[in-house]
């Protein structure tokens, strides 16, 4: 029976939490991952104690893990301390060609199915593992990871007038991820933050207000902003089926007012006018269809408002 560590990304947390429950379960294992930190620790060194004390340092692998600092500092932390390093490939959308030099050395196992043949794979690899005793000096471990947020709202908090260079700076990477939909969830609270900052300057200010009012928080957004939008450049199908009523309405109104506004113009004696049955008439229609339509669309924008 061996001890497992797993370092996995916060995407990941249900998949890591069943991968844990089977290895528990099918050959007795003692699992660890982050879960069972309590509030008050130093979850850093928890995680390098957990990491020096277990056995085998079971990578999930997945878009998040990839990305993550934390996950970086910790395989190759494991990698110093010469703890037997298993990849398990848990999520989709990784590139195997371009996994980092500690990772892609190994053959990693797949586990996304959960299947009966990826479980025995799983199996008999951690069965081929070592277990090596720890190196005598330690290495240093490495230093806790700063999140790049922290740092930001540190700037953003601190009382100090910011220099144009700095704000400039700051805007342009809060811009930059809130753009890209804000993944993390930080970009944009912490804009929001700058925009309220004194010392802003002009420019900078309406770039922050710009990109806000461009880019709203997802419980503003829409449906027809997020998808049928997309699809119909700019207008929900619903609004094309408004617009096309409101098309054959003032059409269909436009015979009787282009009648009322000759009458109005030209009295009873168009009534007896070739020319206008032959030629005016159609101007008239057409005229009546757009008093129609601005009609309608003045009745929208009433309601609406």
């Amino acid at each position: 029976m061996a001890s497992i560590f797993i370092s996995y990304g916060r995407g990941s947390v249900e998949l890591v939490r069943e991968l844990a429950g089977d290895l528990a379960a099918g050959e007795d294992h003692q699992v660890w991952f982050d879960q069972h930190l309590t509030g008050g620790e130093s979850w850093w060194q928890s995680i390098l104690e957990q990491i020096r004390r277990n056995d085998i340092f079971l990578f999930a692998l997945s878009p998040e893990s990839l990305r993550s600092e934390p996950c970086r500092l910790e395989y190759g932390y494991a990698e110093s301390l010469g703890k037997p390093i298993l990849p398990v490939m848990v999520a989709d959308g990784i590139d195997s060609q371009l996994l980092p030099p500690a990772l892609s050395a190994i053959q990693y196992i797949e586990f996304r199915n959960r299947s009966s043949q990826e479980a025995m794979a799983l199996i008999r690899a951690l069965r081929r593992l070592p277990c090596n005793p720890l190196p005598d000096p330690l290495p240093d471990p490495p230093p806790a990871p700063i999140s790049k947020w922290s740092h930001i709202q540190e700037q953003l908090d601190a009382p100090e007038a910011l220099d144009h260079e700095t704000q400039t700076l700051l805007a342009g990477k809060l811009r930059d991820e809130v753009g890209r939909g804000d993944p993390s969830g930080y970009a944009r609270p912490l804009l929001v933050l700058m925009a309220n900052r004194s010392d802003l300057f002009v420019s900078i200010a309406q770039d922050i207000e710009r990109t806000l009012a461009e880019h709203p928080p997802p419980s503003l957004r829409t449906d027809d902003d997020s998808h049928s939008n997309v699809a119909t450049g700019g207008r929900s199908p619903g609004t094309w089926l408004a617009l096309l009523g409101k098309c054959l309405g003032a059409a269909a109104l436009g015979f009787p007012l282009g009648l009322v506004v000759a009458f109005l113009i030209q009295g009873e004696r168009f009534l007896a006018s070739a020319t206008f049955w032959e030629r005016d008439l159609w101007w008239y229609w057409v005229g009546g269809a757009a008093l129609a339509l601005l009609f309608f669309s003045m009745l929208g924008k009433r309601s609406v408002s």
